[in-house]
């Protein structure tokens, strides 16, 4: 796919929020390969680091990320495709959200998929995107049937080893609510996944069926 190098211009001259980007996955790479798409697209992306996956040895500022905020001074860490920020907590904080929506073209906040509490997110805006291995099939319909027992309004995206994706699509169009199965999109089928969700968030396409 062509890169978009204006988009994160375009988005700043039409006032439109930052997308936002959930991202559960068992491996903590997957994050940069996002990253790494989603500077191919033009777009200067922040990496929430909400577990600790990434910046865990690196060097901590004296002020939790709430202080940081109010001091309106970020400690940032330079990455290849952007930059990373450690803050814990940070997914259910929607005015946190917004300030750095402000700065950055996309942000990521990066999770494990097998995790033991998760948020509702407000919509739009906001998508959830679970990279998806056979391994990881059973965590992510746990977390899936806990996002529809929130009622979650955001998009959720799959990516990942085909034939898992495809196993866990049959089985919340089985199990789970109508109306949040037909919420969950697939780009396990493309030839680049990366790419695919990179030129959703920076283009305006909405809903599972524009990825599909």
């Amino acid at each position: 796919m062509a890169a978009d190098q204006a988009a994160g211009l375009r988005r700043r001259q039409t006032a439109r929020a930052a997308p936002c980007i959930h991202l559960h996955s068992s491996q903590p790479a997957t994050a940069h390969h996002l990253l790494e798409a989603l500077s191919r697209q033009g777009l200067d992306t922040l990496l929430i680091d909400a577990q600790g996956r990434h910046l865990g040895h690196a060097p901590r500022s004296l002020f939790d990320w709430r202080q940081q905020l109010a001091r309106r001074q970020l400690h940032l860490h330079a990455l290849p495709a952007g930059a990373a920020w450690h803050a814990p907590g940070v997914e259910t904080d929607t005015a946190a959200l917004a300030v750095l929506s402000a700065r950055h073209d996309c942000l990521v906040v990066d999770h494990p998929l097998d995790m033991g509490s998760v948020a509702a997110l407000p919509s739009p805006g906001h998508v959830r995107v679970l990279d998806v291995s056979p391994a990881d099939v059973k965590p992510a319909y746990r977390l899936l049937k806990t996002l529809a027992h929130l009622a979650c309004g955001a998009d959720i995206l799959l990516l990942g080893e085909a034939a898992a994706c495809a196993q866990l699509e049959a089985a919340c169009r089985q199990f789970l609510d109508a109306k949040h199965a037909q919420r969950i999109g697939s780009l396990a089928q493309e030839t680049d996944a990366y790419a695919a969700l990179a030129v959703r968030m920076a283009g305006e396409e909405t809903g599972p069926q524009a990825v599909t």
